[in-house]
């Protein structure tokens, strides 16, 4: 999407989706962030069909794992990335995994630095989920 300085903000190649961008700091652990954001999405499951309710909280417990350093949560956070999309009958997974998605790539050096023993930031709730703390 262009803006009128000329830059632009999304690849042509990447489909936009919410459009919300949210500076973390370098003070929070961006894992710790997307792993809080995971549980409220998979919270919000209207318990209608399999990719919501199994594959949203498989990829929380993925997220979960590789937050603690299990490499096996990468790998399975990987298998159910490609598992969830196209799946539901709405597209809450679907964005869901986006999301998911979207942050391992964008957090890949914090990505391995969980997985080789943890980044030592706290996390400190900078996105904002309704409710608070899941």
């Amino acid at each position: 999407m262009p803006r009128a300085d000329g830059i632009r903000l999304s690849r042509p190649e990447v489909a936009l989706g919410a459009g919300i961008v949210v500076a973390l700091g370098s003070d929070t652990c961006p894992l710790g962030e997307v792993y809080r954001v995971a549980q409220w999405l998979a919270s919000q499951s209207a318990g209608q069909c399999g990719p919501c309710v199994f594959g949203t909280a498989a990829l929380v417990d993925d997220f979960g794992r590789l937050l603690n350093g299990d490499p096996a949560g990468w790998h399975d956070a990987q298998r159910h990335l490609g598992l969830v999309p196209g799946r539901g009958a709405c597209a809450h997974p679907d964005g869901s995994a986006r999301f998911l998605a979207s942050a391992l790539e964008a957090f890949g050096d914090d990505v391995r630095a969980h997985l080789a023993g943890g980044c030592g930031r706290a996390v400190l709730g900078v996105l904002p989920v309704p409710g608070g703390a899941w």
